[in-house]
């Protein structure tokens, strides 16, 4: 088509072309000319002083200020978080808490720790030695038990022990009875109170306490070997009252007592156990203040407790179960002791002498045993004694033996080369259904050896002696010796000085011992024992060295005429007294 053809038609349909063409052309050329056509925006001033410009806000948040120049910014709240508050100029700021005074707990100044609760009696255990410091660094029992201490504790110097500060109980809801509803440490699921010490952490330091009192002790451990309120002691116990104890132990060959299972090399002074100790399992030996003494020593302290025991080869005894070389002194027992199998050693104070030695010490309660086909050794002050020294001593009551080998005396049953000085036995002596009974008013048997590594001086016996035994049975009966054998030939029974074990200047009451003969000893009238008012007549030699300082120590109290010789410095030297619950001073 020619252009002039051309024209024509693009004006007749340009009129429907134009607009749209108007429009494409308007859209290809701003591009081209827009920097002539807009002007150029001016950017904001804050960008020419050189700071970050303030992003633009996303939609819903909260922009952050722009900080001022050299401030630091503030962080967006959290959201449920208390805001700073902005401090007021001049307000006063909130006082600082005052740290509690730190706590002295040996306010007397005695070097002991003061105790006023079981959780502070139970904190002892892991302070053995009693020097304020927990023997074990993990526990965290002690500091718990002693919070917020003062330097060493208060005392003065290094810390040496324990005292008592308050009465203590471990029934302590008070309704008569321990049992799950008292405090953990008195109850322990029904095992009782854990002992403090053992064999292996004994211990070692001092516990005073102080006449104060600790009551309803219970203790049923059938796991531990040693039972008490301390399970071993090597060191010193004074002044603790025990009161309505309820202890036992079914372990065999286990120690069990009131206040200490085993007192090794340790001391018990002027303490004391009333209640119960029953020991169930074999070879026990069982006390009602200590179980087995190992060459310790125990002073000025008494029991009023039963104690009883069904276990085989007991050593029991109503103060101490064995006494193995160790010292007993100025003590008593008054509580009844029973046993229900073969006994190695049941008496009144002591169950078994092994070498020690029982000084100004007596006994008052009742001791009974009974084994068919079993032996006995039963006596009213111990049961029996290997080697040692009994002194100053004397048994108020009765001894009963039923069936088996029953060996009873007034003071003792058995007796191998001890030495007994200024003793005597006033309670009943008997054995029933037996066919080899030994009885003797003040010894059941004795035996002595050659050389004399043992004798019995100055001693009486006035109880009744009873050996009610089948017909032709074996066994023997004396007022003051049952069976005695006094040197190497067996044969040797003397009532003077020689070179065999012997009996010297001893006696026995013909009238109320029903007794006419003894295997040793002399008897005498009860006026003839009765007369004397001094050491004149049968007791001109009566007034014996004791102590072995040379000088004469005058151990008897004659008293008007009609009354039998009584000692003056055996415990309780009033036994009224002590019918009446005095203890010793």
């Amino acid at each position: 088509m020619r252009l002039n053809e051309f024209l024509p038609a693009f004006s007749r349909s340009g009129r429907r072309l134009w607009p749209g063409l108007a429009v494409m052309a308007l859209a290809l050329a701003l591009p081209l000319a827009g920097a002539a056509i807009l002007p150029a925006a001016t950017p904001p001033q804050a960008w020419a002083q050189g700071a970050t410009p303030t992003p633009p806000p996303v939609d819903g948040v909260t922009p952050t200020p722009t900080p001022v120049d050299g401030a630091t910014p503030t962080p967006p709240p959290v959201e449920g978080a208390t805001p700073t508050p902005t401090p007021v100029d001049d307000a006063t700021p909130p006082p600082t808490p005052t740290p509690p005074p730190p706590v002295d707990y040996d306010t007397d100044d005695d070097s002991l720790i003061e105790v006023s609760s079981l959780e502070q009696l139970d904190a002892i255990r892991y302070d053995l030695n009693g020097d304020g410091w927990s023997d074990w660094p993990e526990d965290t029992n002690y500091a718990a038990a002693f919070p917020n201490p003062a330097a060493n504790r208060g005392c003065p110097a290094t810390c040496q022990g324990y005292e008592l500060a308050a009465d203590l109980t471990f029934d302590t809801n008070g309704d008569a009875v321990v049992d799950g509803a008292d405090h953990p440490l008195a109850w322990n699921e029904g095992a009782g109170w854990i002992p403090i010490g053992s064999t292996t952490a004994p211990f070692s330091g001092k516990f005073q306490g102080n006449d104060y009192t600790i009551s309803r002790l219970f203790i049923d451990n059938r796991d531990l070997w040693e039972v008490g309120l301390f399970g071993v002691n090597s060191g010193e116990i004074r002044h603790v009252a025990l009161t309505e104890v309820q202890v036992s132990g079914a372990v065999a060959d286990k120690y069990i007592g009131g206040l200490v299972g085993s007192n090794n090399r340790g001391a018990v002074y002027a303490s004391y156990v009333t209640g119960q100790v029953t020991a169930a399992g074999n070879n026990p030996a069982v006390g009602g203040l200590v179980g087995y003494n190992n060459r310790g020593a125990v002073y000025r302290s008494y029991t009023d407790a039963a104690v009883n025991t069904a276990g085989y080869k007991a050593r029991i005894g109503g103060l101490v179960g064995e006494n193995n070389r160790g010292t007993i002194a100025q003590s008593y027992a008054r509580g009844d002791v029973s046993v229900a199998n073969r006994a190695s050693g049941a008496g009144g104070l002591v169950g078994y002498n092994n070498r020690g030695v029982i000084l100004t010490s007596s006994a008052s309660g009742d001791v009974s045993g009974s084994r068919a086909g079993e032996s006995l050794r039963m006596g009213g002050l111990l049961g029996k004694s290997i080697y040692g020294l009994i002194a100053e001593s004397y048994a108020a009551g009765a001894v009963t033996g039923e069936g088996g080998a029953v060996v009873a005396g007034g003071l003792a049953g058995s007796v191998d080369w001890a030495i007994l000085r200024a003793c005597y036995a006033s309670g009943a002596v008997s054995a029933t259904g037996s066919d080899q009974a030994t009885v003797g008013g003040l010894v059941g048997a004795y035996r002595g050896r050659g050389g004399g590594d043992g004798f019995i001086e100055a001693c009486y016996a006035r109880g009744p002696v009873a050996h009610a035994a089948p017909a032709g049975a074996g066994g023997g009966s004396g007022g003051l010796i049952g069976v005695f054998s006094g040197g190497d030939d067996d044969n040797a029974v003397s009532n003077s000085s020689g070179g065999d074990s012997e009996v010297r200047n001893s006696y026995w009451d013909t009238a109320t011992s029903g007794q006419a003969t003894s295997a040793a000893g002399t008897g005498k009238t009860s006026a003839e024992l009765t007369e004397p008012g001094d050491y004149a007549g049968i007791y001109g030699d009566w007034n014996l060295h004791l102590d072995a300082d040379g000088i004469v120590d005058f151990p008897w109290h004659f008293g008007a005429t009609d009354e039998y010789p009584e000692l003056r410095n055996a415990y309780p030297i009033n036994p009224a007294a002590a019918a009446a619950g005095e203890g010793p001073v």
